[in-house]
C-alpha cells in the first residue's frame, strides 16, 4: 500500500491507484494523513470537511465516512486494520516506507546527516531523491485548514532542503547544472533571500559577473519594493565580493565547517535500512521552559551521546503540565546530535490499555528497516535485534507517556551514541541511571505570555495583565487549561478577557469550562485518578472535601480511619501520580501536603458522585483527629 500526498493525494495497490471514494472521505483520509498514526478526533475530522459550518448530521456522516474508508482497504488487504478507532476518533495506521511524506523527511534527514559528515556528494544524491517524490504541492486539490498547516510546513522542509542541496552542489563545483534551476528559483521565490545568494554566487563562478551583479540588483528592488528594506548584510557582502573578484568565491572543496564537524565526531557506522524520523511536529506557540531545556541538552551534550552510557532523560509532572510538548521541543533542537534517526512512540501509559513493549519494539524494529517477518516473536529477541541495530549509531529514542519501568526498560538501547527522553506522570524512580526532571506548572509570567500566544490576543492581554493573570490563576498555571482557554478566546474575538475569569470563577463549572474540543481538564484529571489503587482513590476524594488550603499527613489517617502507615503508603501514591504535593514540614514535624486547585475540584466531584453520605462525616472525623 502506498499513500502519497506530496502532490494531488493518491493511494496506490502494486502500482495501481486505489479509488477512495467522494470529496468527503478524500477529506477525511486527508486529516488522518497529516497525523498518520496518531490518533485524530471526530471533531478534528469535522473540522477538516465542513470547516465552521458542520451540519446536524456530520459526526453520522463521519462514521459514514470512515465506514466507507474501511471497505475501500479491505477490498485492497482484508487482513490489515488500516484504521482503528481510538477514542475520541480514528487513527490511520500505516507502516514505514508506505507514506510518501514521511519517505521525504527520513531522507531529508539522511542527506543533512551525511552533509554533516562531509560527504557533500552522497548528502546531494539523497536530498535529490527526496526532492524527487514530490510531485506538486501537497495535498494538492484538498481544501481546509487541517491539512493545509501541513502542508506548509512540508512545503518549508522542501524549499529548506532544496537551498541546502543547491549549497552542497555549489561546493561540489556543479555550478554551471544548477544556474538554470536556481534562476527560476530566484523568480519563482523572491522574497528567499538565499536563492538569490547562491544564484549570484553560481553566475559568478561561471564568469558570468555582470549577471551576478544584475542579479543583485533585481534582489534589491524586490525587498524594497514587497518589504521596503535592502537585503541582508550576508548579500551586500556577496555583492561587494564580487566587485572586489574575492577570491574565496571560487569553487573549492568542502566547507570546512562540515570537515571539521565530521572529523569531531569521528567514524559513524552508516545504520542500515531506514533512518526514521518519528517526531511529531513542534508547536509554534511553545512558551518557557528554558531551564529544562537547558537541562536537557546538557545531559545530552555532544560528549554524553558520543562517550559513556546512554543519557535517559524522565520529564515528569501531572497530566496537562506540558511534558510531552517539551519532550517534541527538546528532541527537535538536538536532531543534530543524533544524525541516525529520531524514534518516537506514544506509549499509552496514561490509559487502560498502555502499548506492551513487544508491539512497541516491533515498530521501531520495522521502522529500521527490519522486514515484518524477519521480527522475532519473544520479547528478548526482539529486544536483542534492537539493541543490536542501535548499537554503533546515533540516535534519539523519545518514549512519550509511560506507564511505569517495566514497559521502558526492553526500549532502552545497551550501548553508547543512543540517548533516550521519556515522560511519564510517575517519576520511574526504580529506572537505574535516568535523570529526573520535574515540570511545574508555568510561572505567571511564562503563562501570560502562553496564554496571549495560544489566543493571538496579544493586544486584550497587554491591556488586561491582572484580568490575564487572574485567568493564569484560575487555570493553575495548567498549560492545557490555559491551551484550553486560549483556543476559547481565539474562537470567540468578541469576548473581553473578563467574561472568561467570570466563567471560570464558578468553581462548580470550572472544568466543564476546561473542555473543548477533545481536550479536557477532567478527562486528563480522571486518567490519573482511575490508575489509582481503590484506597488511593478514596482518600483523595475525601481529602478534597476538607476546606483548607493544605493539610498534614496525619488528616489521611484521620479521615480514612486507619493507621499512621497506611496513610503514608496512600499518599505516597497519590504524590507519585500527581494529584497532591508535599509542601514540607509543619512546626510539629509532620509532612504537609497540598491539592492543585483543579484536581481538588475533580476530586469533590467524584465524591459527591461516589460517596455523598461522606461528606459530613469526614469533615467531623478530620475535626475531631485535630
Amino acid at each position: 500500500m502506498e499513500f502519497r500526498v506530496l502532490g494531488p493525494m493518491e493511494v496506490l495497490c502494486d502500482g495501481r491507484p486505489v479509488p477512495v471514494g467522494g470529496a468527503r472521505q478524500r477529506a477525511v483520509l486527508a486529516a488522518m494523513l497529516a497525523d498518520a498514526n496518531r490518533v485524530v478526533s471526530v471533531d478534528r475530522l469535522i473540522t477538516a470537511v465542513w470547516a465552521e459550518h458542520p451540519p446536524p448530521t456530520a459526526r453520522h456522516q463521519i462514521r459514514t465516512s470512515v465506514s466507507g474508508l474501511r471497505k475501500v482497504f479491505a477490498r485492497v488487504d482484508a487482513d490489515r486494520e488500516i484504521i482503528a478507532t481510538k477514542p475520541p476518533g480514528y487513527a490511520l495506521l500505516i507502516e514505514p516506507g508506505e507514506l510518501d511524506a514521511q519517505d521525504f523527511l527520513a531522507k531529508a534527514a539522511a542527506a543533512r546527516a551525511a552533509a554533516a559528515e562531509g560527504d557533500l556528494a552522497g548528502a546531494a544524491g539523497t536530498a535529490r531523491s527526496a526532492l524527487a517524490l514530490w510531485r506538486g504541492p501537497a495535498w494538492d486539490g484538498i481544501p481546509g485548514e487541517v491539512v493545509r498547516a501541513e502542508a506548509t510546513r512540508l512545503e518549508e522542509q522542501r524549499l529548506g532542503l532544496l537551498e541546502a542541496c543547491l549549497d552542497w552542489e555549489l561546493a561540489l563545483g556543479r555550478h554551471h547544472e544548477v544556474v538554470g534551476e536556481l534562476m527560476t528559483l530566484a523568480s519563482d521565490h523572491p522574497l528567499r533571500e538565499r536563492f538569490h545568494y547562491l544564484l549570484m554566487l553560481a553566475l559568478y563562478r561561471g564568469g558570468r559577473q555582470a549577471q551576478a551583479l544584475e542579479a543583485y540588483q533585481r534582489a534589491r528592488a524586490v525587498f524594497q519594493d514587497e518589504l521596503g528594506l535592502d537585503p541582508s548584510e550576508e548579500l551586500q557582502q556577496l555583492q561587494q565580493a564580487i566587485l572586489a573578484h574575492d577570491p574565496g568565491l571560487t569553487a573549492g572543496p568542502a566547507p570546512a565547517r562540515a570537515v571539521a564537524t565530521a572529523r569531531e565526531r569521528g567514524p559513524v557506522k552508516r545504520p542500515p535500512g531506514h533512518i526514521p524520523v518519528q517526531l511529531p511536529r513542534d508547536i509554534d506557540d511553545f512558551t518557557g521552559r528554558g531551564d529544562e531545556l537547558k537541562r536537557i541538552e546538557a545531559i545530552m551534550g555532544a560528549e554524553n551521546s558520543a562517550g559513556r552510557g546512554v543519557p535517559v532523560v524522565t520529564l515528569t509532572g501531572a497530566g496537562g503540565v506540558g511534558k510531552s510538548a517539551l519532550a517534541v521541543r527538546a528532541a527537535h533542537r538536538l536532531a543534530d546530535r543524533f544524525p541516525d534517526g529520531l524514534l518516537y512512540a506514544d506509549l499509552h501509559g496514561t490509559g487502560n490499555h498502555p502499548v506492551r513493549p513487544a508491539e512497541l519494539l516491533a515498530r521501531f524494529l520495522r521502522a529500521l528497516g527490519v522486514p515484518g517477518s524477519a521480527v522475532p516473536g519473544s520479547l528478548d529477541e526482539r529486544a536483542e535485534l534492537y539493541r543490536n541495530h542501535l548499537a554503533g549509531t546515533r540516535r534519539l529514542v523519545v518514549l512519550d507517556a509511560a506507564a511505569d519501568e517495566a514497559q521502558v526498560r526492553p526500549l532502552l538501547p545497551g550501548g553508547p551514541g543512543c540517548a533516550v527522553l521519556i515522560t511519564s506522570r510517575s517519576r520511574l524512580t526504580a529506572l537505574a541511571g535516568s535523570e529526573v526532571i520535574a515540570l511545574d506548572v508555568l510561572g505567571t509570567a511564562d503563562a501570560v505570555e502562553f496564554l496571549a500566544a495560544v489566543s493571538g490576543r496579544h493586544d486584550d492581554v497587554a491591556r488586561e495583565p491582572e484580568t490575564a493573570a487572574r485567568i493564569v490563576e484560575l487555570c493553575d498555571g495548567l498549560p492545557l487549561a490555559l491551551r484550553i482557554v486560549g483556543a476559547k478566546l481565539a474562537a470567540r474575538p468578541h469576548w473581553p478577557l473578563s467574561r472568561m475569569a467570570h466563567r471560570l470563577h464558578d468553581e462548580q463549572r470550572r472544568l466543564d469550562e476546561l473542555t473543548h474540543g477533545d481536550l479536557s481538564v477532567r478527562h486528563t484529571i480522571d486518567l490519573s485518578y482511575r490508575a489509582l489503587d481503590p484506597r488511593a482513590q478514596t482518600l483523595l476524594r475525601r481529602l478534597a472535601l476538607l476546606d483548607v488550603p493544605d493539610f498534614p499527613s496525619w488528616a489521611a489517617a484521620a479521615v480514612l480511619e486507619t493507621g499512621d502507615t497506611e496513610a503514608e503508603d496512600l499518599l505516597d501514591l497519590l504524590t507519585d501520580a500527581q494529584l497532591v504535593q508535599a509542601t514540607g514540614r509543619d512546626r510539629a514535624g509532620h509532612v504537609r501536603f497540598r491539592f492543585p486547585g483543579l484536581v481538588r475540584l475533580h476530586a469533590r466531584e467524584r465524591a459527591y458522585v461516589d460517596e455523598p453520605a461522606e461528606r459530613a462525616a469526614t469533615v467531623e472525623r478530620a475535626a475531631a483527629g485535630c
